[in-house]
């Protein structure tokens, strides 16, 4: 039976500064005692949940179904590339993306479960639990969609635009055990924002009123029949976009296991109706960070160093997280402290940031994606100079080309006089500073300091005794290898696979002209012509025709999930005679045997990158194509196979190519990787110059192989070729 809160529901609500909200007055007790609550509105945000919790305890508890059918805001980008598309399933599909990525992005499925805030977790777990089921609804036609795009130069929403018609429908009902229905229209929108500030009004109507009754079931008609799901009965200028299958199973398998617990109110009565709608914040606590053994023995050696040292720990082994637990000994001093971190690229300053904020630490940007940068350093030395040794301000994420920005450094040379703070630098792939020229960069007024990498010396590194970084961080302190993080589980195990590559006659032609000037520039100590020439031979084998024919025949009817392929920075010439870059020809070898296909190289935006990796997370794509962008610290998963077209002598180079594929991701059911690597292995004719370039080429396959799970399989057809190596 409805309570008397119900039955005495005034017939209009309006928000008012000190008194009335249809949030709290007329949402929140029908949420507290419905079966189902069906609503269509124009928006819809993550920050409803305010609302939503002041009846989770019933909604939870008593199966309350939630249903909501919005409207989304298609962006320009999104409109264009559909505006000239006839195909109308290429079309829906590309809509779909769209709106999948939105609700990707307000559940947080893309984080760590536990550094997600709050409102994504509950949002994950309500849809997950099948208790809440959002809708889209989308004009049919193109002109109509032109309608919802929103105008950012004008700053405007669709005032200016000649088509109006999006979905804007401001009604709902509320379903009652009894049998009882309530339904409200008016001018409200399903944020927060409209149900408890603007000056928005909602007319009730109730089931058991007499005057109500006609009205009250043409507003439910009306929402059930634009939901969808009467048989004959649906609105024929909307298309129904569900939440798509693929991003629904992600969220399952990312949902919280157990119901989200509000971190403001941990000890919130059910009675107090007021405490949720606008908590007071509180401060984040610390994430309890859970270290493995060697992450353990790796933040002792560095203090027992005095806090200096190098971490060269295998591609994915959990670096950041070490270096985050190191960051805490140091903030959980009393003494201030001023803490820089180093990137070399400005997606893996994202990741940094983000998985630090996880940890609760503030962080300040340094690169383009942060405009002000600038602004807040200089107010930050200011905050340190007036608290001095109180000072624990944001951590410093910079990277790489900003760090060695003259105004960058000048701001930071203004911390140096600040004596009384620890001052730790940490640098992310620290490999990068192995150069004297690069070392001088780094200031030598941080007392403490941590470099982190899989490979922080090379062979020619130790071969030539350059080991420069060990003036500045003094030594390496842990060591942990690929082997021990496979065999700890820390990484997932791995089947190698070499595709044999043969060069013709126009190639080896070209390979033996650039090794000549090669070896006239290094007689000449001509470091440019060098660099030049260097650069060219890895392009001429990056382009190699034989491995575009090998890769063809390789994925012929075994189309993949997870897979990324790594091109060379090379062009070469199509049936034409005109020029295309390699990653063009090995997307459109992908695209012809039916793959969808994402590029990540120089050429994409951070969105676009950031997208392509979404749509590879949610089988939207099947593979991603790069150039050098992922080789270092960008996190992927879910990645499970690596088709690797090109590969300098750097060892660094194919140790962080392979170490992409092989972190760990129950989401994806993830239990080994596979690695096809393209390798020169002959010739149409043989030259000294082809069998160094085949020795060099199973140095790269023996390290490959040593640690890969059918390492038998590999050193027995290649034995006398790795018998050198597998003495070693």
């Amino acid at each position: 039976m409805l309570s008397d809160n119900l039955f005495n529901l005034k017939r209009t609500y309006k928000n008012s500064i000190k008194g009335e909200k249809i949030g709290r007055d007329l949402i929140v007790p029908c949420l507290s005692e419905c079966k189902t609550y069906r609503r269509g509105t124009g928006t819809f945000t993550s920050s409803i949940l305010k609302t939503y919790l002041e009846s989770i305890e019933h909604i939870l508890d008593d199966d309350v179904k939630i249903e909501i059918l919005c409207s989304p805001k298609i962006d320009n980008i999104l409109f264009q590339s559909i505006k000239t598309v006839s195909d109308e399933k290429k079309k829906a599909e590309s809509i779909q993306n769209f709106l999948d990525n939105f609700i990707y992005d307000i559940t947080g499925v893309n984080k760590n479960p536990q550094g997600r805030e709050f409102k994504e977790q509950l949002l994950c777990y309500l849809i997950a639990k099948k208790i809440l089921e959002i809708r889209f609804a989308v004009p049919i036609k193109d002109a109509d969609i032109e309608a919802l795009v929103f105008n950012e130069a004008e700053e405007q929403t669709y005032d200016n635009l000649e088509f109006r018609n999006m979905y804007h429908i401001k009604q709902g009902y509320f379903k009652f055990k009894d049998g009882e229905t309530i339904a409200f229209e008016g001018s409200v929108n399903e944020t927060d924002t409209a149900l408890s500030f603007n000056q928005e009004k909602a007319r009730v109507f109730k089931s058991w009123d007499d005057k109500h009754r006609e009205d009250l079931k043409e507003i439910v008609d009306d929402i059930d029949k634009d939901w969808g799901d009467l048989p004959g009965n649906k609105n024929e200028n909307i298309r129904i976009y569900p939440i798509g299958e693929k991003l629904i199973k992600l969220i399952n398998d990312r949902c919280p296991i157990e119901r989200p617990k509000n971190p403001d109110e941990p000890h919130k009565s059910k009675g107090n109706k007021n405490s949720l709608i606008n908590p007071t914040p509180r401060p984040k606590e610390k994430l309890e960070i859970k270290l493995w053994p060697h992450q353990v023995e790796a933040i002792k050696n560095w203090e027992d160093n005095e806090y200096k040292g190098i971490f060269a720990m295998a591609t994915g082994s959990g670096k950041t997280i070490t270096a985050i637990s190191g960051i805490n000994k140091i903030r959980d001093r009393d003494s201030g402290s001023l803490i820089l971190i180093v990137v070399p690229l400005r997606n893996l300053a994202k990741q940094w940031i983000m998985s630090l904020e996880e940890s609760s630490f503030k962080t300040v940007g340094v690169s383009s994606d942060y405009p002000g940068w600038e602004t807040k350093i200089q107010d930050e030395v200011f905050e340190a100079r007036v608290v001095g040794d109180a000072y624990k301000g944001p951590i410093i994420v910079a990277v790489e080309d900003s760090f060695k920005l003259s105004k960058f450094q000048n701001l930071l040379e203004k911390f140096s006089n600040i004596d009384m703070l620890d001052k730790l630098i940490i640098i992310d792939e620290c490999h990068h500073f192995n150069k004297k020229e690069q070392l001088k960069k780094l200031p030598e007024f941080f007392n403490y300091r941590m470099g982190l990498s899989a490979t922080p010396f090379n062979r020619y590194d130790e071969e030539k005794n350059e080991l420069y970084l060990l003036e500045y961080f003094d030594k390496v302190v842990i060591t942990y290898t690929l082997k021990e993080a496979i065999d700890d589980k820390f990484l997932t195990p791995y089947n190698y696979h070499i595709v044999p590559v043969t060069m013709n006659s126009v190639e080896i032609e070209k390979l033996l002209k650039i090794n000549q000037q090669l070896a006239i520039a290094i007689d000449n100590f001509d470091d440019e012509l060098r660099n030049i020439l260097a650069g060219k031979k890895v392009r001429l084998l990056a382009s190699i025709e034989d491995k575009m024919i090998k890769l063809e025949e390789l994925i012929r009817g075994n189309k993949r999930h997870y897979a990324l392929a790594y091109c060379g920075a090379a062009s070469d010439e199509d049936d034409e005679g005109d020029k295309i870059r390699i990653i063009e020809k090995v997307a459109r070898i992908f695209a012809n045997q039916d793959w969808q296909v994402g590029r990540i190289s120089a050429e994409e935006s951070m969105k676009e990158r950031q997208q392509s990796i979404r749509d590879l997370e949610q089988k939207l794509k099947h593979v991603i194509v790069s150039i050098r962008v992922l080789d270092e610290g960008i996190d992927i998963p879910c990645l499970q196979t690596a088709y690797i077209l090109s590969s300098s002598k750097d060892d660094k180079q194919f140790i962080q190519r392979r170490g992409r594929v092989l972190r760990t991701d129950k989401a994806s059911g993830k239990e080994f990787a596979d690695i096809y690597d393209f390798a020169i292995l002959g010739a149409e004719s043989s030259t000294d110059g082809v069998e160094d370039l085949v020795k060099e080429e199973f140095y790269r396959i023996n390290e490959f192989a040593k640690c890969a799970l059918n390492k038998e399989v590999i050193y027995r057809d290649y034995k006398k070729e790795l018998e050198d190596y597998a003495r070693d």
